[in-house]
């Protein structure tokens, strides 16, 4: 095996790794939400790494951590081949490589900043234009300098006038920083200081370098929100500022996480993930509606699955359409000394695939869940007629 990406098989053809009626389901089912093109490159990846695992069933079990530990050059060399041949680091990079560029994880060329704000950022952002003024941009916070490269993309897209709208959104959740991960502050070399204790502090700081709001002139409000049957609160900040000359709204929120989530191996957890922060949002939006749409902002390999977690949440349960954008790092995609285009981090593109795909499967299954109830419920109409 040479890291070569083979065509996939046909959906009717048996496929070299043997899915279950369960998991053929879910990739027609992801053909029809995406495209067969995104099923196919997927399969074709998943089939890829499948000779390496021995053990594994079917392409959506691979555990990517331990995939990522491989990727490491550190921890030794090659990946075996069940049947003796090898998959090396260079070729099994390759496929990550080209599988997450024809996804649209990352870009298929090396990117250059275009002034010195993107310079300093380390980005390229290139806002998606929307005919139609949106409820809200919305900007999903983060630790280190995420929550600036994003807030930077959408002022953006709103004074180039690729998004017309009278509310920004910062979107946060309760995650405690770890300064031993860098979480903090790493545009400090920079000549940046952005320090705090929470992902919320940073996108406080963050409003007031970066959008020059008054936290005095703000008003505070806490809706509840319940998870898994425990009530908390969901800390709201509101303010006026004028953006691009127009008067927007700009909204912080701050989510709870639930104290009575666990991690697979029964320890406590300490902050909140993407679900429960967009959950807040939901409260925060309020009822169904499906004439209105929110403009999200994540950027570079962490888009496509933000857009699913947003639909899965925000489209499904309130009727907001999701569409939006955000700034690729021009580190990710670089060229070795062969003029060759190489992969900074494959690990983390890796988990971002990953990713996605147990979020698609989580989304199919509730949708097979949907249909399920719907026959139940026409069964015992048809019980109670008779």
């Amino acid at each position: 095996m040479n890291g070569e990406i083979k065509k996939a098989p046909e959906p009717e053809s048996e496929p070299s790794v043997l899915l279950n009626q369960q998991e053929t389901d879910f990739l027609n089912y992801l053909r029809k939400e995406t495209s067969e093109d995104f099923v196919d490159v997927a399969y074709r990846f998943y089939s890829l790494l499948a000779p390496a695992y021995p053990d594994l069933k079917n392409p959506f079990e691979l555990d990517y951590k331990e995939a990522a530990q491989r990727l490491d050059p550190r921890k030794g060399g090659t990946l075996e081949h069940h049947q003796g041949e090898k998959i090396t680091d260079s070729a099994l990079i390759k496929a990550v490589f080209d599988t997450a560029a024809e996804l649209g994880f990352l870009s298929q060329e090396v990117l250059e900043p275009r002034n010195e704000m993107e310079e300093w950022l380390g980005i390229v952002s290139e806002p998606i234009k929307v005919d139609n003024p949106v409820e809200a941009v919305v900007v999903p916070g983060g630790a280190s300098d995420t929550i600036i490269k994003r807030l930077y993309h959408a002022l953006n897209a709103i004074h180039s006038g690729a998004v017309k709208t009278d509310k920004l959104i910062l979107l946060t959740g309760h995650r405690p920083l770890r300064p031993d991960k860098s979480e903090n502050n790493i545009l400090r070399d920079k000549g940046y200081t952005n320090e705090g204790t929470t992902e919320f502090d940073l996108a406080k700081n963050a409003a007031k370098d970066f959008i020059n709001v008054d936290f005095e002139q703000s008003t505070t409000e806490t809706r509840p929100i319940v998870f898994n049957g425990h009530t908390y609160q969901v800390e709201i900040i509101t303010l006026k500022k004028k953006i691009a000359g127009q008067e927007k709204e700009i909204v912080l929120i701050n989510a709870p996480f639930d104290q009575n989530r666990r991690r697979p191996d029964g320890t406590p957890v300490d902050r909140a993930i993407t679900e429960e922060t967009f959950k807040a949002l939901q409260e925060y939006l309020g009822g169904f509606d499906s004439s209105k749409e929110l403009y999200l902002v994540s950027h570079d390999i962490w888009q496509l699955g933000q857009n699913l977690f947003a639909r899965e949440t925000l489209e499904k349960n309130i009727g907001r359409k999701i569409t939006g954008s955000g700034p690729r790092l021009i580190d990710r995609v670089q060229k070795n000394e062969a003029g060759e285009l190489t992969l900074r981090k494959p690990d983390d593109v890796l988990a971002e695939m990953n990713k996605y795909f147990n979020i698609s499967r989580r989304f199919w299954e509730t949708v097979k869940l949907s249909e399920y109830e719907a026959q139940l419920t026409d069964n015992l109409r048809g019980t109670n007629k008779d």
